[in-house]
């Protein structure tokens, strides 16, 4: 009885956050935004832009699963500008990374995609 309220609650959850659409392999640029870096995998998404002092165009985060994204700019020592996107790549909202900061940054919708420019 409890595998089958587990399996239940699981398919629950997994309904709550459809998955994301793919990019190309072999995408050059993301919302007007060129080059982009994408980044796939939890390693790489977990090191995102840290330590990085330059970023010429924008680091594309691609997530398999729309649900909701929280980001920080612990050892980021850049100014960045984060868009979310949905998984029908439509704009969800901007925040602002201040350069170091841990504070969370998140939007109140799920995302999949989320691109990260220098603020200039």
């Amino acid at each position: 009885m409890i595998v089958v309220l587990l399996c239940l609650l699981l398919l629950w959850f997994l309904s709550r956050y459809p998955r994301c659409p793919p990019l190309p392999p072999t995408l050059s640029s993301f919302a007007g935004v060129s080059p982009i870096e994408i980044v796939r995998t939890p390693a790489t998404r977990r090191k995102g832009l840290m330590h990085r002092t330059s970023l010429d165009g924008g680091m594309l985060f691609e997530f398999p699963r729309e649900e909701h994204l929280t980001f920080h700019m612990k050892n980021t020592p850049l100014p960045l500008h984060i868009d979310f996107y949905d998984r029908n790549q439509r704009w969800i909202g901007r925040r602002e990374g201040v350069p170091f900061s841990e504070k969370p940054i998140r939007v109140p919708k799920p995302a999949c995609y989320v691109l990260e420019t220098e603020k200039k």
